[in-house]
């Protein structure tokens, strides 16, 4: 199919118009008629291809841009599908249910959420991937919030506000290096930078996690179901360090900069011989469990539903919706919707505060466009002459670069960290939104430090 019209370029209204189509398919497919998300995108087609068609463009065209776009998502495909079948061999090693065992035995519902918090912030920080930190601790965090019986999406937000909040500002993180490269800056000054953010952003979570932790004390389980879980945990795995070495493995190799894919794979054989040879599981079946997922036979429903989890099939429905999303942000971007939906946000920028919000809000399109680090390039790009025709430091883009797309990735349910966490914890993003402090906090910090930074240099000038 082919068009002989002159190719257009869109209006903002326009191209407002052809999104807000989309997400009405979207959000209403998934909230009054139950469908999965990965449907509704792949049918919201329907309505971008001949939106961009009127535009005088080709179907050829617009289905190359969409391929051409739906490579790029491919290495966060395989991480999604890699990570499922990493949480059932960690299950069968006993490396979650270790987790799970002494999270329960020395964590206080009281101060779970803080903990789980600052632990994923910790664990981030070391290994640079919020991803990496929310497939394996995260899910045993979130397997003793259960336990508990403190609500599943405020224990989501807690570990994935700790998680990504760890990326930005650390030298092992890919995005940190991205949002440095982007801007021109040295990464360690970024993370510098960016730090001086996620510290009080981190401080004010972690209080809020605290208090918000009391409330849930009542609804936590007794002291007698605690211990009647840890004695089925011990009946069924053997509880020893020699389960936290696919951990231990995986962190390492990540340190030592190992592509997390890799790091990832090594920790999946890892955790198989440790199920093998501590656990007891069949080497015959080891393979069915980690495409298929880990299963706990006899015990409560209880622990099943805890620790019956993973696979590589489980992030089938994560991945088809990847696919999917990115080949409609590739049509987009074949007719340049994106800069037009951008164009008015940019040409208002007339002073730091002004510039600081108007980045903020190009790195929310990005993100609305598929991931963090296109997001990152997206902003970066466009906004670095304006912060120096405005005489800001490029750190300072950098940081709020970072400060706004990596924390606020996981709240936009089709961005791949958003799809990448529902499938991981069945809990939407949108759930777990309100209960994500930092990814409010840091942007709004980000915002109070650059007018701060601009009223001391005016009364330095």
């Amino acid at each position: 199919m082919s068009s002989d019209k002159p190719k257009q370029t869109p209006s903002f209204g326009y191209s407002l118009a052809v999104l807000t189509g989309v997400l009405a398919i979207v959000l209403g497919g998934y909230y009054f008629l139950n469908a999965g998300l990965e449907v509704m995108f792949l049918f919201s087609w329907l309505l971008v291809f001949p939106a961009c068609m009127a535009l005088g463009y080709s179907y050829g065209e617009l289905e190359q841009g969409a391929l051409e776009y739906i490579k790029k998502g491919m290495s966060a495909a395989l991480l999604s599908l890699v990570v499922g079948g990493t949480i059932s061999t960690w299950t069968a090693a006993g490396t979650v249910p270790s987790i799970i065992y002494y999270g329960l035995r020395y964590i206080k519902p009281n101060t779970f959420l803080a903990v789980a918090f600052l632990l994923s912030l910790v664990l981030s920080l070391s290994c640079g991937t919020a991803w990496g930190t929310l497939g394996t601790v995260g899910i045993a965090m979130f397997a003793v919030g259960e336990s508990f019986g403190i609500t599943p999406a405020l224990t989501v937000g807690a570990i994935f506000s700790g998680a990504f909040l760890g990326e930005t500002c650390t030298p092992m993180a890919a995005t940190a290096n991205v949002s440095a490269a982007v801007c021109g800056v040295p990464t360690m000054r970024h993370c510098k930078k960016a730090a001086e953010l996620a510290i009080p952003s981190a401080g004010i979570a972690s209080v809020l996690y605290f208090l918000l932790g009391q409330k849930f004390v009542a609804g936590s389980l007794p002291e007698a179901s605690i211990a009647g879980l840890c004695s089925q945990l011990t009946d069924h795995f053997t509880i020893c360090a020699a389960a936290f070495l696919p951990m231990l493995v995986m962190l390492l190799l990540i340190i030592c900069k190992i592509p997390a894919l890799f790091s990832m794979l090594i920790s999946v054989l890892t955790a198989c011989a440790v199920a093998v040879w501590v656990q007891g599981v069949e080497l015959q079946s080891i393979a069915a469990v980690f495409w298929n997922g880990a299963s706990v036979e006899g015990g409560g429903e209880f622990l099943q539903a805890l620790l019956s989890r993973g696979g590589v099939r489980s992030m089938v429905n994560t991945v088809c919706t990847m696919i999917f999303t990115f080949g409609m942000i590739g049509a987009f971007n074949t007719v340049g919707m994106m800069e037009a939906l951008i164009a008015p946000v940019t040409q208002r920028a007339s002073s730091p505060a002004r510039l600081t919000a108007a980045t903020q809000m190009v790195a929310v399109v990005g993100n609305m466009l598929g991931t963090n680090t296109f997001s990152i390039l997206m902003a970066g790009s466009l906004m670095v002459n304006a912060y120096d025709r405005a005489g800001l430091e490029r750190y300072s883009l950098s940081r709020d670069i970072t400060a706004t797309s990596t924390v606020l990735c996981p709240l936009i349910p089709w961005n791949v960290s958003g799809l990448y966490i529902a499938g991981l914890f069945g809990v939407s993003s949108l759930q777990a939104a309100p209960f994500a402090f930092c990814a409010f906090l840091t942007p709004a910090l980000s915002y109070v430090f650059v007018s701060l930074e601009a009223r001391q240099q005016k009364r330095t000038d």
